[in-house]
């Protein structure tokens, strides 16, 4: 796998369309934006306790949810609420929609798995 897929800041501008290798113009704008839903996820119990920043493209998925495979879905949780910062005015309002109840959905179910890790 390569560096890309375990950086978050790497692989959010992949998935947000962006070249992680050529473009930066941007990364400071999607730190903040990265770095406000791992607030969100940490407030709804994902990730370390004590909370958790990226500042560039040394921090990776396994650094934020260690190895639990049961968390996977706050990736794509990152991704989305990254895209609708980033990609808004390329997207419909019924897209918009669904990735705003996709994001919804992965707070309450990324929750569920938090507080209730035997399920």
């Amino acid at each position: 796998m390569g560096e890309e897929l375990h950086s978050i800041l790497q692989s959010t501008k992949k998935k947000c369309g962006m070249d992680p290798e050529v473009m930066d113009e941007f990364d400071a704008d999607l730190i903040d934006a990265i770095n406000s839903a791992l607030n969100v996820l940490t407030q709804v119990g994902v990730g370390p306790v004590e909370g958790f920043v990226i500042h560039g493209t040394e921090e990776t998925w396994e650094d934020f949810l260690g190895d639990s495979k049961k968390l996977y879905m706050a990736k794509t949780y990152v991704f989305d609420r990254c895209r609708l910062i980033f990609d808004a005015e390329n997207l419909s309002s019924y897209v918009i929609s669904m990735i705003k109840e996709r994001i919804a959905e992965f707070e309450w179910r990324l929750n569920v798995n938090v507080e209730n890790p035997e399920v």
